[in-house]
């Protein structure tokens, strides 16, 4: 059974989104607070509208989704708490437009929100899950950047990648990133710079990963009939959770890439920005060819053919992504959804691919020893503007 849904009906009303900061300088709850009411605020509501919270973060503890609730003056009959990290944002779109859509709630905020730095990130790591402490703790490698090194060594020797290919879309990114004023990193990079960059776990260089930080983000999902005229609509997606990989570089994708696209009636040659999750350089080129876009094997010549760039013929992560932007845990994953809904809208700024109509965005998370366990994709499009 395909776990792909046809959401049509469901818009993202609304959306906000803190710049991370490279230092934590206010509680999580306090940028949750922000988050929140600015998505609020966006969609052109009031807390008294909203009757559904999803959310999610590491560090939100020790309050709970219904103590974030009450914070923020929510008086919701409808409440997800958020787990899978980097799909979170995904997940919480689908499962708010599921309920939207069925009546189980009007409206619904979704939000997470992280503060972190290289001493909570460390702690986080060691407490993630009884996979990291019984595999990887005992090696020294609790930490994700192990897993994707060896995840892309894998991919190097099994399709032929090398480092220049990675380092190009870092390149690309970091291009788009400087037209972003909420990006954290600006200053244009080479792929001479990429393959100097300090040695963390090789492959992996400093500039293959992305910053810790704190921040948040938030969206709110209606029903189309109650958004505004800025409103996105949410067409179709899927989420995928402890599926673990039964073969070498499946991550899920690909098993549900042709339900995705069929249930949204587009294509892989439809969409004009792809804004993907990007925790290494890696895992935008795995969802490039388990979506349909690239042919794996055949990385170099891909992106010798594709611009990745706001203004080239396959724009990928028009706001730089979080090797831009950094990653405040999982409000991290809040980032391709909004910067879609952006695009789509028209509200992009500087960042603005003209004539933005159809967005994919994506979400990956809760790694273990094989990899992310939990993978996301949805298909967005713009409404009436």
């Amino acid at each position: 059974m395909t776990p792909v849904r046809d959401t049509r009906g469901a818009v993202i009303a609304g959306w906000h989104e803190l710049p991370v900061t490279k230092r934590i300088e206010r509680p999580t709850r306090e940028l949750l607070a922000d988050a929140i009411s600015g998505a609020v605020r966006h969609a052109g509501l009031t807390a008294a509208d909203i009757d559904g919270l999803a959310v999610g973060g590491f560090t939100l503890a020790p309050d709970h989704a219904v103590d974030l609730a009450a914070r923020n003056g929510l008086r919701v009959n409808w409440l997800a708490p958020q787990e899978p990290g980097g799909p979170g944002a995904v997940n919480a779109l689908l499962q708010a437009a599921a309920a939207v859509l069925s009546g189980q709630a009007t409206a619904v905020v979704c939000a997470a929100a992280d503060t972190t730095d290289t001493a909570t990130l460390a702690e986080v790591n060691a407490n993630f899950s009884t996979g990291f402490a019984e595999t990887l703790a005992p090696i020294g490698a609790a930490a994700a950047t192990v897993v994707f090194a060896l995840l892309q060594q894998e991919h190097q020797a099994v399709t032929g990648s090398t480092r220049e290919d990675f380092g190009r879309i870092a390149v690309a990114q970091r291009r788009n990133g400087a037209r972003n004023e909420r990006a954290l990193f600006r200053k244009p990079i080479t792929v001479a710079d990429y393959l100097a960059s300090i040695p963390i776990v090789e492959p992996l260089h400093l500039l293959d990963c992305v910053f810790p930080g704190s921040g948040a983000a938030a969206f709110v999902v209606t029903a189309e009939a109650l958004g505004s005229r800025q409103a996105v609509r949410v067409d179709a997606g899927f989420t995928e959770h402890a599926g673990n990989r039964p073969q070498e570089l499946d991550f899920g994708w690909a098993r549900h890439a042709a339900a995705l696209y069929d249930v949204a009636g587009r294509g892989p040659g439809d969409f004009s920005v792809l804004e993907f999750y990007d925790d290494f350089p890696l895992m935008v080129a795995v969802q490039l060819e388990e979506l349909g876009f690239a042919t794996r094997g055949d990385l170099g010549g891909f992106l010798a053919a594709h611009s990745l760039d706001i203004g080239g013929n396959l724009p990928v992560n028009t706001g730089g992504g979080m090797l831009s932007c950094g990653q405040a845990g999982g409000a991290g994953g809040y980032l391709p959804v909004v910067q879609a809904a952006r695009q789509l809208s028209g509200q992009a700024g500087p960042t603005q691919v003209p004539g933005a109509r159809a967005a994919l965005v994506t979400g990956l998370g809760m790694v273990d020893q094989d990899g992310p366990q939990s993978i996301g994709a949805a298909v967005l499009s713009a409404g009436a503007r």
